[in-house]
């Protein structure tokens, strides 16, 4: 950190203030180590040479012989944390017993992070206002440093990454008439689930693609063109077998009820009660 960061971020300014009171200069007693966070740490040492040019800082601030104190906050603790694998690699565990006396993890993310990985499958919210879904998802992707955030540790040792297979299946529906499904209320929200499934009976085993339950599709799972009347999804065969099977669920979600008799109202609300234990 630094006064230059002053102005950017908030972390740091009370802890400037502080230090600048009890009589320490910046660049003398006390300098930043900013990083470009959206690369990993083996790109940073290779383009910017940032773990030596730390090694240099470290080495001034050491003017006294006392041992360089460092302060770490949030993802930064990651890169201290590599920075002292590096020196000590590098350098050797005598410079470090030198030249370091002690580091300060302030909210560090050493175990990782389950932001970093939706983030990286759904987009980051930080930056949504600013881009489309799509556009989000791709930035996340592109960041080296994401895996780097990625949680470690024991409840991780099992596999948590999904990779959908890629393709293309559409589903066009022409037209569908509905003329009684139990709707209670035009004030509830109806919600389509559609599912395709594909493989022969007794042979391989069958896969499906299914939306889920929304009202909206989210881009990634399932896409909707309204002008095209197109569902298209994001995995399955580029075509199907003849013996593929389509399943349409159209649900009610609320909880208005425009009934009037108060019995049927009652037995209503004891079936949706019903639907929604089995759903969950």
């Amino acid at each position: 950190f630094g006064l230059r960061a002053e102005d950017i971020t908030q972390v740091f300014k009370v802890v400037i203030e502080l230090l600048q009171s009890w009589g320490y200069e910046e660049g003398a007693t006390f300098d930043a180590a900013p990083y470009d966070w959206r690369f990993a740490p083996d790109v940073l040492q290779r383009r910017d040479s940032y773990f030596e040019r730390m090694v240099g800082k470290i080495e001034r601030l050491n003017a006294r012989k006392t041992g360089v104190v460092i302060l770490g906050h949030s993802m930064g603790n990651k890169v201290v944390r590599y920075f002292l694998e590096y020196a000590r690699n590098v350098h050797g565990q005598r410079w470090l017993d030198k030249h370091v006396y002690s580091w300060i993890s302030a909210g560090g993310p050493l175990l990782g992070s389950p932001q970093a990985i939706r983030s990286t499958v759904q987009g980051m919210a930080e930056v949504q206002p600013l881009f489309s879904l799509g556009e989000a998802i791709l930035f996340a992707r592109c960041l080296s440093a994401s895996p780097w955030l990625f949680p470690i540790g024991e409840p991780f040792r099992a596999p948590y990454h999904f990779v959908r297979r890629q393709g293309l299946l559409e589903v066009r529906c022409v037209s569908a008439t509905v003329p009684h499904c139990g709707v209670e209320s035009s004030r509830n929200k109806l919600m389509l689930m559609v599912v395709v499934c594909w493989g022969k009976a007794g042979g391989c085993v069958e896969e499906t693609v299914a939306t889920k339950s929304a009202n909206s599709f989210d881009g990634c799972v399932a896409t909707w063109d309204p002008m095209l009347n197109l569902l298209q999804f994001g995995g399955g065969p580029a075509e199907l077998p003849g013996d593929a099977t389509i399943q349409v669920t159209l649900k009610e979600k609320g909880i208005h009820d425009d009934e009037r008799n108060l019995l049927k109202r009652a037995g209503n609300m004891l079936v949706n009660g019903a639907w929604v234990m089995k759903e969950a």
